[in-house]
């Protein structure tokens, strides 16, 4: 449908494309989740409305997608699309439990070098305040601990052949193998070194989130709205920021731009994917700075600026995503997320999801106050007229 025949039928388009995070998922799980409490939002703001689901599939750049339509009895002419990015299939057993450890160390070397080279930040963002931490980065620890296995023979110092890691998840167990899932995704989405074996599938899932989002841009939808619960919403991130980048050199696709109104973040750790899963450049080289700080760097207020005397940096890169709102909801026990304090235009939202430390990184899913939100941002029209449903629910 071109915006002709969608201005002649009044019919108005909104999409919710969700992106889900760690862990075991499956196909269609994080849509089914999603829109059951959507629908559930609805009948608490408009209990006399009938709800119509309707399952249907487009034919999208990557493929067909199956996706649901979500339309209401008071206003049969605002449709609202729920789609869902898949990826967790790129990383079933690429890697193993032994490369898991490897990598924590080399994480945690990592913060330590960042902690030496930021002192600043460390005393605005680990100071004390009124006795107590005001965020701790347990990270830069981790490596001390893990050095300490090896040395009580808990932890083997060289990586156990890739054919044996079905062995050993037979002896560690269920909840210890979904932690090595969790870590292990993590471990390979954030790497950024273009020589090893999984910044291609790095790659394919971020080319994917980026297809996905361009396609629905290419689509007669009035807006858009992006939802990333952990690690998806660092995939959400990052593809709002190759989009961006892509936008500075493609005006056809920067006509679209204000489509991209919200990019709601549930449970996210960009700050400490940012600071400690990124390349560390050292202050030597400055032009290397220059161009990474503004090729990988959408709204980032950066920790590692250029540093020269006697010369001035700039970039021609701009932020074509302007109308995009930036909301980020955290819970101060779940130990993965918190507030996102160095990206601009971030509205930082402390939830409780009433989980108890650590559980409560999944508890975003069945907190009823983020789909509220959802339902408020989504400003659909009522009679015509562009009203918030924060007004019909009041």
């Amino acid at each position: 449908m071109n915006l002709t025949t969608l201005n002649q039928t009044n019919t108005r388009k909104i999409c919710i494309l969700i992106i889900h995070g760690i862990g075991e998922q499956n196909v269609y799980e994080t849509l089914d989740l999603f829109t059951r409490n959507l629908v559930d939002s609805l009948r608490q703001s408009r209990p006399d409305d009938e709800i119509t689901l309707t399952h249907s599939r487009a034919q999208l750049a990557d493929g067909t997608e199956d996706y649901v339509e979500v339309c209401c009895s008071h206003d049969p002419t605002v449709r609202l699309d729920v789609h869902e990015y898949y990826w967790a299939h790129n990383m079933k057993d690429v890697i193993s439990f032994q490369e898991i450890v490897h990598w924590l160390i080399q994480a945690s070397d990592g913060a330590e070098k960042f902690y030496e080279a930021n002192n600043e930040l460390v005393r605005r963002y680990e100071a004390f305040e009124d006795g107590k931490f005001k965020k701790r980065w347990y990270l830069k620890h981790l490596g001390w601990v893990l050095r300490g296995l090896y040395k009580m023979g808990l932890v083997t110092h060289g990586l156990m052949p890739a054919v044996l890691d079905p062995i050993l998840r037979l002896f560690i167990g269920k909840p210890t193998q979904l932690l090595i899932d969790y870590l292990g995704d993590v471990a390979i989405y954030t790497s950024s070194d273009m020589k090893s074996k999984f910044y291609e599938v790095r790659q394919r899932v971020l080319q994917g989130a980026i297809q996905k989002i361009t396609s629905l841009l290419d689509d007669d939808y009035e807006k858009i709205i992006l939802v990333g619960h952990s690690l998806g919403s660092v995939i959400a991130y990052d593809a709002l920021n190759r989009i961006n980048l892509s936008m500075n050199d493609n005006e056809a696709l920067r006509r679209h731009a204000d489509k991209l109104t919200d990019f709601i973040s549930i449970g996210s750790p960009l700050d400490k994917v940012a600071f400690f899963f990124r390349e560390h450049i050292p202050q030597s080289d400055y032009v290397k700075r220059l161009v990474l700080n503004n090729v990988n760097a959408f709204r980032r207020i950066d920790a590692e600026l250029p540093a020269a005397p006697d010369v001035v940096f700039q970039s021609t890169v701009r932020d074509c995503l302007t109308s995009l709102n930036w909301t980020n909801y955290w819970d101060p026990k779940d130990p993965i997320s918190g507030p996102l304090d160095f990206y601009k235009g971030v509205t930082n939202v402390q939830v409780d999801n009433g989980q108890k430390w650590g559980y409560a990184h999944v508890g975003y899913w069945s907190n009823m106050r983020i789909f509220h939100d959802a339902v408020k941002t989504a400003r659909i029209p009522y009679n015509g007229n562009w009203q918030t449903w924060a007004e019909q629910i009041s």
